[in-house]
């Protein structure tokens, strides 16, 4: 009587079908993950400086584009994996303070998010494609829309 040692070739390529089956189906959406997961990282970065920016505001501390994002209470993004976060302070009657993360990681490169201080209210608007957009983030591609810093908060 022989003994069976191992598995068929038919059963081996049955299994290679459905890893290849699986894999199809897992690895699109595991690299969507990925860039969600590298989006909203910058966003609470970005939305993490905001109360140090209000605090300063508040206490009549001076602010310009010259103050580090360190001197503002943040921190550096990884810039090799995410991208480079910059601060912008825009002087007259009423200043404005902008915030942006421009992304170089692959399927958002080039993309950015940025929130916009103006006249006491805090805005979100971005170009990244809508599967990526934060919930309370409009898109900027023909008309920027603003979001009032209530909706904002909300994130």
């Amino acid at each position: 009587m022989l003994k069976k040692n191992g598995f068929t070739l038919l059963e081996i390529l049955i299994a290679m079908v459905i890893i290849g089956i699986l894999s199809s189906i897992v690895i699109p959406q595991y690299q969507v993950y990925v860039v969600q997961s590298k989006v909203m990282s910058a966003f609470a970065s970005l939305n993490a400086l905001k109360p140090h920016i209000e605090q300063r505001i508040a206490q009549d501390q001076p602010i310009t584009s010259s103050l580090s994002l360190e001197q503002l209470g943040g921190h550096q993004l990884d810039q090799k994996s995410i991208g480079n976060m910059t601060f912008n302070y825009i002087e007259g009657t009423h200043p404005v303070y902008e915030l942006q993360v421009t992304f170089i990681s692959e399927g958002i490169a080039d993309h950015s998010i940025t929130l916009q201080r103006k006249q006491g209210a805090w805005s979100c608007t971005t170009d990244l494609p809508s599967q990526f957009q934060p919930t309370h983030c409009k898109a900027h591609h023909a008309n920027k829309t603003v979001q009032s810093a209530a909706q904002m908060e909300s994130f």
